[in-house]
């Protein structure tokens, strides 16, 4: 589930006496300008998740298709709750960041770094500003998997082992991220799309903590 990296995103004309018209510059400045502010007074995002990820390169009907939770919160705090086909747990408290397996009973354990991200970019959004400082943005033109979105690529800024480039697609009504590609120096593809999504609800600190199960093993630097 590593690999996946950082991410996010995106003038109004005014009356003369003509009404001008915007330029497709512009518009593409202006949505990440609007949905760099959604994203940087934004609280928490929760949403149901459907992780199509590709195991081929050159296979592109082999993937494997996961779903579940997420809750994303600021300081980096996140909680992915997988579900089908098999139940996994990922969170992190901003701090340390750990993977728990039911099944076999064992838990890893890791201080979250800024490569972190490759865990969702979006987790590195909310609650932030400065999407244009990370990333060169470009608007792709094809049809978007919801009418209406507009897709975008992102290239970060910053060179990383990781990432080769993101695409997401945006609502533009909603200033919200609701599919999201993922593409990683392996030329492998990771896929999100968000459902059901929430934001600055309710959602508990403790939602944020991993207290072990009775029996568990846990695995990797720091103290247990």
């Amino acid at each position: 589930m590593k690999r996946f990296v950082a991410i996010a995103l995106l003038a109004l004309s005014g009356w003369t006496v003509v009404l001008l018209a915007r330029t497709p510059v512009q518009e593409l400045r202006q949505l990440v300008n609007d949905l760099d502010r959604n994203f940087s007074q934004m609280k928490n995002f929760s949403a149901d998740f459907i992780q199509i990820s590709g195991l081929s390169k050159t296979n592109l009907n082999q993937t494997r298709e996961d779903s579940g939770h997420l809750y994303l919160a600021k300081d980096h705090k996140m909680r992915f709750e997988y579900q089908k086909p098999e139940v996994r747990l990922w969170v992190s408290n901003g701090k340390t960041v750990y993977s728990y397996d039911p099944e076999e009973r064992t838990a890893t354990k890791e201080q979250v770094k800024e490569s972190t991200a490759d865990m969702l970019p979006l987790m590195y959004l909310v609650g932030q500003s400065g999407l244009k400082d990370k990333f060169e943005v470009t608007e792709v033109v094809r049809k978007p998997s919801f009418p209406g979105n507009r897709v975008l690529q992102l290239r970060l800024k910053k060179k990383n082992e990781d990432i080769k480039h993101i695409e997401i697609e945006v609502d533009p009504q909603r200033k919200l991220i609701v599919w999201m590609l993922i593409v990683d120096t392996a030329d492998l593809t990771h896929q999100f799309i968000f459902t059901d999504i929430q934001t600055n609800s309710k959602i508990p600190d403790s939602r944020f903590e991993f207290t072990p199960p009775p029996g568990t093993r846990i695995r990797g630097a720091g103290p247990q």
